[in-house]
């Protein structure tokens, strides 16, 4: 929530990947749970209070302005807890910024959100991929650094994607955005490799219900694109 910093979008990025994993439970087993397991412990349950935290922490504080210069009266408080959230305030950016995508605006911004939306869930789908694949434990320290690096470089990304995306005055991908882009294709293509040498992508055992099910995302997504074009 804090680097997309839209509660929607990530509504629908908590969505998405419950069917991702119900598509892909086929090919990989760990993405086997129950209905209860995808309901009410993954979308109406942990991501639901992240989320819903996360916007609540974006409401308090994204018209707070926190100064980064010390300020001398702060350090003549006898309470020593202003003392320490003072110093620690000197951490924190000036002002947490609120994202208004505004989505169906345009057919640019539309396309510039999902790609955006496609760029994540195909990063986390990589991280089960990868460990299967390359037979990678998942407590292994490679996993760690991964998701750490991606969620480092994920706070500069969402940024420079958003005022690309919305900024009429920003015509220029930037240097997170392009190497987000290039590392998640790195990995989408060892992916490829890893499962076309192991025989993993057999489009024959989804079941009929898998294909109807992207089949509605697409109509979806033409639906949207055109109330966008309308717009």
């Amino acid at each position: 929530m804090l680097i997309m910093r839209d509660w929607y979008i990530i509504w629908v990025c908590s969505i998405v990947f419950e069917f991702l994993e119900i598509t892909f439970r086929y090919w990989l087993p760990n993405f086997w749970e129950c209905w209860w397991d995808h309901l009410l412990l993954d979308v109406f349950g942990m991501n639901l209070l992240g989320s819903l935290l996360g916007a609540l922490f974006l409401q308090k504080f994204a018209v707070t302005r926190i100064n980064w210069i010390y300020e001398p009266e702060q350090s003549a408080l006898p309470n020593c807890g202003n003392k320490i959230s003072g110093a620690l305030s000197k951490l924190a950016p000036v002002a947490y910024e609120k994202y208004n995508w505004a989505i169906f605006s345009s057919p640019k911004k539309f396309l510039g959100v999902l790609t955006f939306v496609i760029v994540c869930l195909t990063i986390d789908c990589n991280n089960f991929f990868l460990k299967a694949l390359y037979w990678i434990p998942a407590d292994h320290e490679i996993m760690k650094f991964r998701i750490f690096m991606w969620g480092f470089a994920a706070l500069a990304t969402a940024k420079e994607w958003y005022e690309y995306t919305s900024n009429v005055n920003h015509n220029r991908v930037m240097a997170f955005a392009w190497m987000t882009f290039y590392t998640c294709g790195i990995e989408v293509l060892m992916t490829i490799k890893a499962g076309i040498h192991d025989k993993l992508f057999d489009f024959s055992v989804f079941p009929w219900f898998v294909y109807l099910i992207w089949v509605c995302f697409a109509v979806i997504i033409a639906g949207c694109l055109l109330h966008s074009y309308r717009n």
